[in-house]
């Protein structure tokens, strides 16, 4: 849960994926990237990873693409365009700024996600652990959290990390609450290692 409190945070970068476990047609995958001065260092392993991890999706497979730098931005709309998605994600750049991953989190939920009640949500969040300048209250998070396993919405993450911001700890909330893994690297270069092998969670059983 995300506790009632203040943060001054450092720079990192994350990789939250929320799914059932499987990605077949019937899915949509909801990838959220960080843009904010949190990965500015890691943007080209960012770049490279998450288009991999889009191309590498099933056939059929919906994706929408959206990013958490100083505000929440929609780059690609659900699709079943797996190229056009990997094509805006190879053009990412830093926006600067603090993230907004919980505010990120609950908009593509309630734009995108609650509503396609035909299909199973997955989300795939890459976030910095620095600073989290969300308006979202802690409690109204908590309360978010609660509603997703009935959904049948797992999440998983993979934190890039240089310190203990907001971001991992709501990172590792959501992947707690939906029963994910959260994973966290160091080393940016090890980012598309760590999604690949991710992804194969997303590949048809």
């Amino acid at each position: 849960m995300i506790a009632r409190r203040s943060f001054v945070l450092g720079v990192v970068a994350s990789v939250l994926v929320a799914t059932t476990g499987s990605a077949a047609v019937g899915t949509r995958v909801a990838v959220l990237v960080d843009t904010s001065q949190g990965t500015a260092a890691s943007m080209t392993f960012l770049r490279s990873a998450v288009a991999s991890l889009i191309t590498g999706l099933p056939e059929g497979t919906e994706v929408l693409l959206a990013t958490t730098g100083r505000r929440l931005q929609v780059r690609v709309p659900p699709t079943i365009d797996r190229r056009k998605a990997a094509d805006s994600a190879a053009a990412m750049t830093s926006d600067g700024g603090a993230t907004v991953l919980m505010d990120g989190l609950l908009e593509v939920d309630e734009r995108f996600m609650r509503t396609a009640s035909d299909r199973t949500s997955v989300f795939v969040i890459v976030t910095s652990d620095g600073s989290e300048s969300s308006r979202t209250d802690p409690d109204a998070f908590n309360a978010w959290l609660r509603t997703l396993p009935p959904r049948g919405v797992v999440a998983h993450a993979v934190v890039l990390k240089s310190g203990n911001g907001v971001p991992e700890v709501v990172a590792n909330a959501i992947a707690q609450a939906t029963g994910g893994r959260c994973e966290t690297i160091g080393n940016a270069g090890l980012l598309k290692e760590k999604i690949d092998a991710l992804s194969g969670r997303l590949a048809v059983k």
